[in-house]
């Protein structure tokens, strides 16, 4: 649905279980609000846990393998939402981030904010109301902020790994053009 314009962004709770090796054009993002899985991003095995996201860039080959019965806040982020934000994220040069925001950490102050974000994103998800619709839009657009500013702290890459061409000036010419 992102790729053919319906919609420029994915957010949902959802029971997670395994999903196999895919890759596409959006950002995505797993928060782990309960339980644990592995995501294996580029042949790179990371476990992620209760209070820890996972940010998947752009194109990264990756699959989900749950290791226990969790729960996960998923985001997806297309091009068209962010437009030319969407490439500053995917020339960070980066397949995977995992923020740790579990409560036995030492927090940044952007941390706790992106902790917070997280949450309100987790109670108004499902929501259909316009004012739900905004405050997710807009915490969509802090997370993305937020990605920019600490994403170097947690920015990971599988050694030797080139990373592709950013795609959105492609995707923008088949969205304007052929929808």
């Amino acid at each position: 649905p992102i790729l053919n314009g319906a919609t420029n962004y994915v957010v949902s709770i959802s029971n997670l279980n395994s999903f196999p090796l895919h890759t596409h054009h959006e950002i995505e993002m797993l928060y782990c609000l309960s339980g644990k899985f592995k995501a294996i991003v580029n042949g790179e095995e990371l476990p992620v846990e209760k209070g820890q996201m996972i940010v998947i860039s752009s194109l990264a080959p990756h699959e989900i393998i749950s290791l226990e019965k969790s729960r996960a806040l998923l985001i997806e982020i297309g091009p068209f939402f962010l437009h030319e934000n969407f490439s500053l994220i995917c020339d960070m040069d980066f397949d995977t981030m995992l923020f740790d925001m579990r409560a036995e950490n030492a927090l940044s102050e952007n941390d706790i904010k992106m902790q917070e974000i997280l949450k309100e994103l987790s109670e108004i998800c499902g929501k259909k109301d316009k004012i739900s619709d905004l405050i997710l839009i807009g915490d969509l657009y802090k997370i993305s902020a937020l990605i920019l500013l600490n994403g170097k702290d947690y920015a990971r890459r599988k050694k030797g790994e080139k990373k592709l061409p950013a795609i959105q000036k492609a995707l923008e010419l088949v969205y304007y053009h052929y929808r």
